[in-house]
């Protein structure tokens, strides 16, 4: 069961990043399933810690291919991924005071994936040199 399947169009052609971005996905359907079944609040705070976790190592990546690159747009994407960890923060901080985020973080996970693969990654990683793509 999954709100979000993988699909070819969510491929940069960036090996690494499209991986890395899979994790992401099957992250986000993991909280799903956890709504459906409503089977607690520990599932949806391993995925945020997970989140928190992985989205510093990918974000990093992405920061070091861009600084390798001269990205231009390299401020804007980090003020991008500074924005995503302070709202997944927040989520965080939500669940630890006992409140129930599993929704609200489907919606904020979901649309930032969709928008954030297919838009702002999808013009960064066109500037890469071709080695690094497939």
């Amino acid at each position: 069961m999954a709100i979000l399947l993988w699909e070819k169009r969510f491929e940069q052609g960036v090996p690494e990043f499209d991986g890395h971005h899979r994790h992401l996905v099957d992250l986000l359907n993991e909280v799903y399933r956890s709504a459906v079944n409503e089977d607690g609040s520990e599932t949806v705070a391993r995925v945020t810690r997970e989140l928190l976790e992985y989205t510093r190592y990918h974000f990093q990546a992405e920061e070091r291919a861009m600084v390798a690159s001269g990205y231009p747009g390299l401020e804007e994407h980090r003020a991008e991924h500074r924005k995503f960890g302070e709202m997944i923060m927040a989520f965080w901080h939500e669940l630890a005071a006992g409140g129930d985020i599993s929704v609200d973080l489907l919606s904020f996970l979901g649309n930032w994936l969709f928008d954030h693969i297919l838009l702002v990654d999808a013009e960064f990683c066109k500037t890469l040199p071709e080695a690094q793509r497939i």
